[in-house]
């Protein structure tokens, strides 16, 4: 029996030394390792795949809003100053024609109608001078002093009094 047990120490040592699996152990140790690292590689490469587009799509989407509320408030700022200036000046030169066409035709139709009525209103209307100065005045102007002496406008106009500047 000596012989048997060294025997199968021999065939222990020889099998254990050239690499041959002595349990059913060796081949779980090398699927698991086996499985492991292909389930590892695939996993990393679907994760990464599926991390980029993720990513990307995020990217796309953060950008093509910023250059949305930054175009918008840029052409907004440029429309608007483009087109107050445009009609600012539109809007003027419109209304200094329209001005400038009524100065002309009624100064002239109202020259006559006051010359008439002149004559008849100068009776009628007070106007205010002082003791020292030429001009006549209407009853709250700020040129009137201490002496305020009530008389007609025909009177004033008799006088050789003029106009006030800043009343009439």
């Amino acid at each position: 029996m000596r012989n048997l047990k060294s025997i199968l120490l021999v065939i222990a040592i020889a099998v254990s030394v050239v690499g041959f699996p002595l349990t059913a152990n060796y081949s779980y140790n090398s699927g698991q390792t086996d499985g492991y690292s292909s389930g590892y590689s695939a996993g990393k490469e679907d994760g990464y795949a599926s991390g980029k587009a993720d990513a990307d799509a995020a990217q796309y989407e953060k950008g093509k809003n910023d250059g949305y509320a930054s175009g918008k408030t840029d052409g907004y700022a440029e429309g608007k100053a483009a087109g107050y200036e445009e009609g600012k000046k539109a809007g003027y030169d419109a209304g200094y024609k329209a001005g400038s066409s009524k100065s002309g035709s009624s100064s002239s139709s109202s020259s006559s109608a006051s010359a008439s009525s002149s004559s008849s209103n100068s009776q009628s209307v007070t106007v205010y001078v002082t003791k020292t100065g030429s001009k006549y005045h209407r009853s709250g102007c700020s040129y009137l002093r201490q002496s305020k002496i009530a008389i007609s406008l025909s009177t004033a106009k008799a006088r050789g009094y003029t106009a006030c500047s800043r009343c009439f």
